[in-house]
């Protein structure tokens, strides 16, 4: 069985065929990503429809999972997102289901999408696990005793606005100073590096984080600062989640972990700097017994774990009910 996987980013759109057999997940396709310019839901909307019209007459099953940025209820609608204007009280069902006729939608934050997907795809057999993915924004999702926790109205995992610095902190999306998102995310590097640069302030709007990491042969000090600032950020948050949670797997995933990853390799730096500031994060953090019986590293799936997890979630929530009737 194959399904149309979609993964709605802050910045780009990803989207793949996905192909389950004998219960196991597995790419079918090439996967494609097509890079967002506007901030509107009316783009997100364009992508996502011309995704749909190509993989639904290629003769793909009429089975999409769609993993989303923004806040995404237990019925799979989304209520809102801070970065993308108008993209609130959207059903992807519905919509779909207007445009395609009979096709069957599954909608997931992409946090949590990737979270189910780094547990259940690469096969992580804990009882707790915790993921989070770092890019535009900051997510994530926590699964305990087999189950993806959603929380009462769908909100569980919102990782990356748990406070962690003082209110001098930039605004983030959500409107609140101090989020780790404000700070360790994509946008957050490039603004901590503004700071340790003394660089225009009008940096963080005029040059992103890939652009930021090409220069890094040409500033590397105040890179290198500035990822294991931002990392540290991180780190407390998720010592935080520790103590809360005492996971036995905490993995992170995400754009920015690949591309500092890949960074570290082509500079032979040895450490990746950012997760150097992730560790220390959480020694400052997490109570030690419950730091020294978790495990934290980089997730196996790298981008791709929304698009599995989502197409593993939509085999779970609309094929698996469908079959036992």
């Amino acid at each position: 069985m194959s399904f149309i996987a979609i993964d709605i980013g802050g910045s780009s759109i990803k989207s793949c065929r996905v192909e389950q057999n004998g219960g196991r997940f597995r790419l079918a396709s090439q996967v494609c990503t097509t890079p967002l310019k506007l901030n509107e839901f009316s783009e997100i909307k364009d992508v996502v429809l011309g995704i749909c019209r190509k993989e639904l007459k290629d003769g793909a099953d009429s089975v999409i999972g769609i993993s989303t940025c923004g806040s995404v209820d237990n019925a799979g609608v989304v209520i809102n997102d801070d970065h993308f204007k108008n993209y609130c009280n959207i059903s992807w069902s519905d919509l779909l289901v207007r445009e395609f006729g009979d096709v069957r939608v599954c909608t997931v934050n992409d946090g949590r999408a990737s979270a189910w997907g780094e547990y259940s795809v690469a096969a992580t057999k804990v009882v707790t696990h915790v993921h989070v993915v770092v890019g535009t924004g900051i997510g994530g999702g926590v699964i305990h005793n087999g189950e993806l926790l959603s929380g009462d109205s769908g909100q569980a995992g919102y990782i990356g606005h748990i406070k962690v610095a003082p209110l001098e902190t930039p605004i983030c999306g959500c409107g609140k100073m101090g989020c780790v998102e404000s700070l360790a995310s994509a946008r957050g590097i490039v603004a901590m590096y503004v700071n340790y640069s003394g660089s225009d302030r009008r940096l963080p709007v005029d040059v992103d984080f890939g652009n930021l990491l090409c220069r890094f042969k040409e500033d590397r000090q105040n890179i290198v600062d500035a990822l294991k600032k931002s990392g540290y950020w991180l780190g407390v948050a998720l010592g935080n989640v520790m103590n809360v949670l005492n996971p036995q797997l905490v993995t992170i995933g995400g754009g920015v972990v690949v591309a500092t990853n890949n960074v570290v390799k082509d500079n032979s730096l040895g450490e990746n700097p950012y997760f150097m500031g992730v560790n220390e994060g959480i020694h400052y953090a997490a109570y030690h017994r419950v730091e020294t019986t978790g495990v934290v590293k980089v997730g196996v799936l790298g981008n791709t774990a929304g698009l599995l997890g989502v197409a593993s979630l939509a085999f779970s929530k609309v094929c698996r009910p469908n079959l036992k009737e």
